[in-house]
């Protein structure tokens, strides 16, 4: 696959960072619900390879983009939880596994 960066110049999607194929994929998403929406996206770890600044990005792409759809994503970044509407989360206690939920 050939990608065309924001400066003009094309790369083999095979050169990029763990981070750019990330944004990549993520723009093809984006795009696929601005074309056709769906009602709800499973995303895990998307965000695992992107630096600080591109999650905040995706943390503002993510919160516009739930206006149009609802978005389930699995996530340790504190930048795409501060920009939830919902927490769900699991804690164990005493060998115990139990689910949190929290309403932002």
């Amino acid at each position: 696959m050939i990608v065309k960066t924001g400066h003009g110049k094309y790369f083999d999607i095979k050169s990029l960072s763990g981070g750019e194929q990330t944004m990549v994929a993520l723009s093809l998403i984006f795009a696929i619900q601005e074309l056709k929406p769906y009602a709800f996206y499973i995303l895990d770890e998307i965000d695992a390879a992107l630096d600080k600044r591109n999650s905040e990005r995706l943390s503002g792409l993510l919160k516009k983009y739930m206006q149009k759809g609802q978005y389930i994503v699995i996530t340790h970044n504190d930048e795409i939880i501060t920009g939830a509407t919902n927490l769900f989360g699991v804690s164990m206690h005493e060998g115990i596994s139990k689910i949190i939920s929290l309403k932002v």
